[in-house]
């Protein structure tokens, strides 16, 4: 047990000693080099800024990551339902506001209402077969979770 507790210390001060290193990129992200980029040191006026705001930009850059916003947020749904919405949210299909509070149409709402009438015809033509899909996915990853729990048991 010393040992472990002496090799433990030693783990420590090696990973202290590379985060201070103020060659390495992580030195501007700790207080005690006064960086802007730390918490120290960043303006009041931009911490209250980023308050509530996501710490990595994956929803924004990826439609992987917003994918996978919703399916974490929202837990079994399919994955083009998560897929759809992150896009729509990323892209605007529905939003009626401008940043400054200015009515403004959504892009779908930006349609000829007869191409609008046809994509909404498409979605319900094609809904049946999306949620059965939807739900064979959903019953394989069933099937494969109690596989799993049974091996676990095993």
């Amino acid at each position: 047990m010393e040992r472990l507790v002496e090799l433990a210390k030693v783990a420590a001060q090696g990973i202290l000693d590379e985060l201070h290193n103020e060659k390495k990129g992580t030195w501007k992200y700790l207080s005690v080099s006064g960086s802007e980029s730390s918490f120290q040191g960043c303006p009041k006026e931009a911490k209250e800024g980023l308050h509530g705001r996501d710490a990595t930009n994956d929803r924004s850059e990826s439609a992987l990551g917003g994918t996978t916003h919703q399916l974490q947020k929202y837990g079994r749904i399919g994955i083009a339902n998560a897929a759809a919405v992150s896009d729509a949210k990323t892209n605007g299909y529905f939003c009626r506001f401008s940043v400054n509070g200015n009515k403004m149409k959504g892009i779908f709402h930006q349609f000829d209402p007869k191409m609008r009438e046809c994509l909404l015809t498409v979605a319900i033509e094609d809904a049946p077969a999306t949620i059965s899909t939807n739900r064979d996915d959903l019953d394989k990853q069933r099937e494969a979770k109690r596989k799993k729990e049974e091996m676990i048991e095993k």
